[in-house]
């Protein structure tokens, strides 16, 4: 097995893993499952209110993601998404670690699927 191929496997395998990882959790908010209702309430009592939003705009960003069609737009959707997460987590003093590893992969993986946007040359 060539390197390039090992390469493409494994930048297959984190996106559909972030993906899967937006689709569930966004199928937990929709379905307003305790562990989230309980997390959105400690980080504000108002987020409770959206939680539904949240839920659809994970779900949806999740499955642009995986589509690769819509990589693009799943890719763009996801950080900005996960940039709101990471400014609510700052607002009350809780862990964002987790929603920056996800962007420095999610970033990783644009660079690896959609070389041409960021205007750079992949050799292989």
């Amino acid at each position: 097995m060539s390197l390039n191929t090992i390469k493409k496997i494994v930048i297959t395998i984190l996106n559909y893993f972030i993906g899967t990882l937006l689709i569930v959790s966004g199928l937990f908010k929709i379905a307003k499952h305790d562990y989230y209702v309980q997390m959105l309430n400690d980080l504000n009592p108002n987020y409770t209110e959206n939680i539904v939003l949240l839920g659809i705009i994970s779900l949806s960003t999740g499955l642009l993601l995986i589509l690769p069609r819509t990589f693009i737009f799943g890719f763009m959707g996801s950080l900005v998404f996960l940039g709101g997460t990471i400014g609510a987590h700052m607002q009350h003093d809780d862990s964002y670690l987790m929603n920056i590893i996800l962007i420095l992969i999610l970033v990783v993986i644009a660079f690896y699927k959609i070389p041409q946007a960021l205007n750079l040359k992949m050799t292989s």
